[in-house]
Order: C-alpha cells, then sequence, then structure tokens
C-alpha cells in the first residue's frame, strides 16, 4: 500500500490539463490518436461481455404422444412411413458422398463392390459362427461318472 500513498487522481488529473493547455501543433491529434486504441478495445470487451453472458434459449425437445387405444396396425403402419422417410433420406446422403467421391476422382463402382465383399464376409462369418454355436448347443452332455472337463 506504500506505493500508492503519494499517488492522487487530482494531481493527475491537474496534469494532464496542464498538458493539454500547452500549445503544440499536433497536441490533440496526437492524444485523441492515444484515446482511442483503449476506448475502442474497452468497447469491445463490453460488447463481448455483454453478448456471451446472456445465456442462450432453452432447448425445447417434442415428443409425440399416442392415443392409448392406438390399434398394432396403426403402429405398423407409421412405423412403415417413418422407415421409409428414413431410408429415403439415407439413400439421398449415400448418393451426395458418391457425388462427392466422383467429384474428387474416386472411382464409387469398386468401393461399393469392395464394401460388399467386405459385408459377404462378414455375413458368412457370422453365419459359421450361429451353426458352431448351434451344434455346440446341441451335443449330448458327458454325463459318465468321474469325466473331467
Amino acid at each position: 500500500m506504500s506505493f500508492f500513498k503519494d499517488a492522487s487522481p487530482t494531481g493527475g488529473i491537474t496534469d494532464l490539463i496542464a498538458y493539454l493547455r500547452e500549445r503544440r501543433q499536433y497536441n490533440w491529434f496526437f492524444w485523441a490518436a492515444a484515446c482511442l486504441p483503449p476506448a475502442i478495445m474497452v468497447y469491445m470487451f463490453q460488447n463481448d461481455m455483454a453478448v456471451k453472458s446472456v445465456p442462450p434459449p432453452p432447448k425445447v425437445v417434442y415428443f409425440e404422444s399416442w392415443p392409448a387405444d392406438r390399434t398394432r396396425e396403426e403402429t405398423i403402419k407409421d412405423i412403415t412411413a417413418r422407415q421409409a422417410k428414413k431410408d429415403a433420406f439415407l439413400e439421398e446422403k449415400r448418393k451426395g458422398y458418391e457425388a462427392l467421391g466422383r467429384a474428387m476422382g474416386m472411382d464409387v463402382e469398386e468401393i461399393k463392390r469392395e464394401a460388399e465383399q467386405i459385408r459377404a464376409e462378414a455375413r458368412a462369418a457370422a453365419a459359421k459362427a450361429e451353426a458352431a454355436a448351434n451344434a455346440a448347443a446341441s451335443e449330448p452332455a458327458n454325463t459318465a461318472k468321474g469325466a473331467v472337463k
């Protein structure tokens, strides 16, 4: 605190007024040029604080409610309609990626063939694993006395 005991705002203000009263050719220009950047920075900080301090509006999530007496057919019809919309959206998305790939010079047909081959191999491996699991489940358990596992 001993650093600030000799400083006074009134002394600083009187020094500023005395400096500004001196007649110089570019006195006011340099004074304004010196005050402008800090004023702009203070304004920008204040504006940024005002914008970012406002919390975002709450996100409203809507969900559908269905009548309790809805029939199974109505449910299935609704599910198939939604699935059709989803499939159409995914098809448009796939076409967009294919167009992008063609525009970038990729061989889209070759990529599709490779992907289908990978899917077929995965399906075959899954079918083989399922068959092995079914075969293991159908084997009779060893019930002989003294059998060691």
